[in-house]
């Protein structure tokens, strides 16, 4: 049986999954060469000691299957 959805704040531990979420959507989107940004830039950018965003992750069953982004 699954698991409930959990919604936390997002880790610098989740940039893999949340790259990989936020490729899936540009492909759906026939827009998979519009994504420029990597793994290592979100993690800078988003988890150092100024960051520019926030994020929270849905995860079900230990696996990020959501994400929501804002910006500062």
């Amino acid at each position: 049986m699954d698991k409930k959805v959990i919604i936390r704040w997002a880790n610098k531990h989740d940039c893999a999954a949340m790259m990989a979420l936020i490729k899936e959507l540009a492909l759906f989107e026939k827009a998979a060469q519009e994504v420029v940004n990597t793994e290592e830039r979100m993690l800078k950018e988003g988890f150092d000691d100024n960051p520019l965003f926030k994020a929270f992750v849905a995860e079900q069953n230990d696996i990020i299957v959501g994400l929501s982004i804002f910006y500062y």
